[in-house]
């Protein structure tokens, strides 16, 4: 069971990756951090050779999406292509509306995931203490 548990928090963090179109900034939500970036600091959204979607901002900062992390299936489906012009896109219509808030970078928090990890580390814990 606690193995199990233990297996959740990194699934769920690599499987809830994901672009966000927030109404005043681009967020890049990956397993370990998350960026936050304003409209205006978006140089701009491309894909790389590889599949990858990348953020590049003002600052010279190249930030990769795991959530867009290129496979073979999105070879055929075309998955990141459609999230690149459709950020693309956004990042133009709303660079006037972005805030005026700096870019941030925090670690990620995925509430299922973390809680059970904390679940996991208590069976670790009953089972040390009951001495099996």
């Amino acid at each position: 069971m606690a193995v199990s548990l233990a297996f959740v928090p990194f699934a769920r963090h690599i499987w809830c990756s994901r672009i966000v179109l927030d109404s005043g900034a681009l967020m890049v939500v990956n397993p370990v951090r998350v960026y936050r970036v304003p409209y205006q600091d978006v140089v701009r959204v491309t894909a790389t050779s590889g599949g990858t979607l990348l953020v590049v901002t003002s600052g010279r900062m190249e930030i990769p999406s795991t959530g867009f992390g290129g496979s073979v299936i999105d070879a055929f489906a075309g998955s990141t292509n459609t999230a690149t012009d459709t950020a693309e896109h956004e990042v133009r219509r709303r660079r006037g509306s972005s805030d005026t808030e700096p870019g941030t970078v925090r670690f990620s928090r995925e509430f299922v995931g973390d809680m059970c990890l904390v679940a996991s580390l208590a069976c670790l814990v009953i089972h040390v203490a009951g001495g099996r």
